[in-house]
């Protein structure tokens, strides 16, 4: 039978406080600690720049990683990247001189997984200042009777762009083409209008007006047939 002091004492016990002469109960161990954050597996990216050629960029170029981490190349040179998060990253090649092509795609995406390095190339050719130019070879056919040494006047216009839809051509130069004819060498490679304007007693036998494509390192002809006495 539960007398008072029967049930005191169950519920002492219960509560963890022992009676004189009683053993208390076993404390519960704290739980272990939690086991430290592994850290986070990252790749690396090597950028590699080679420039063939007979120029080069003076100033070198600038390697950009996802727009925002930007590294500084010579002519031929590499840099790396480290601590990048799996995925694809965004490379881009800038400061790089007009006279100077990138080979490829540029920007350009580059997958890197964990725990590698990933090398990705940039080929360059870069002109000297003769290849990087072109040459323009002015001429003047006079198929009539000519008494005497014949000039004539011819303007050159270079092509401008303001946007992709919309060109011109931009101020004139003037120069005097004898017989012989004149060459214009260190042309701007482009579009170039070339405009014959002749003596009153000369006639054209061609379009008085061409539109011809300089390139870089060749010898573009302009020429015109004309009838004079």
């Amino acid at each position: 039978m539960n007398t008072p002091l029967g049930l005191l004492r169950a519920v002492l016990v219960v509560l963890g406080v022992a009676g004189c002469g009683e053993a208390a109960l076993p404390s519960v161990p704290p739980p272990p600690p939690l086991p430290p954050t592994p850290p986070e597996l990252t790749g690396a990216l090597l950028a590699v720049v080679s420039t063939t050629g007979d120029g080069r960029d003076p100033d070198g170029y600038i390697v950009t990683l996802d727009g925002v981490i930007r590294h500084t190349l010579g002519s031929t040179d590499s840099t790396l990247f480290e601590a990048l998060s799996h995925g694809i990253h965004t490379l881009r090649l800038e400061s790089v001189a007009s006279s100077c092509t990138v080979e490829g795609l540029n920007p350009r995406t580059v997958l890197v997984s964990v725990l590698t390095t990933v090398r990705e190339p940039f080929a360059l050719t870069c002109l000297g200042v003769a290849s990087a130019t072109g040459t323009l070879d002015l001429k003047v056919e006079n198929q009539g009777r000519r008494s005497s040494e014949t000039t004539y006047t011819v303007t050159v216009s270079t092509q401008v762009c303001l946007a992709y839809y919309f060109c011109g051509y931009g101020a004139a130069r003037i120069y005097v083409v004898p017989d012989s004819g004149l060459t214009l060498s260190a042309m701007t490679p482009g579009h170039v209008m070339v405009r014959l304007f002749l003596p009153v007693a000369c006639t054209y036998l061609s379009s008085g007006t061409l539109v011809v494509d300089v390139t870089a390192g060749r010898t573009t002809p302009a020429h015109f047939q004309v009838a004079c006495p």
